[in-house]
């Protein structure tokens, strides 16, 4: 089980910038996530 959190900045006509924070569990890690786990062990 993983849980993996992204952080971005979107630009919306209406809003302008908006920061935007997603969150989510996976059985498996993203790639990215998989490397940076493999690098602290």
């Amino acid at each position: 089980m993983a849980y993996e959190a992204r952080v971005v900045w979107r630009k919306t006509p209406e809003l302008g910038l908006q920061f935007v924070r997603s969150y989510r569990f996976d059985e498996l890690p993203s790639k990215q996530a998989s490397r940076h786990i493999q690098g602290e062990c």
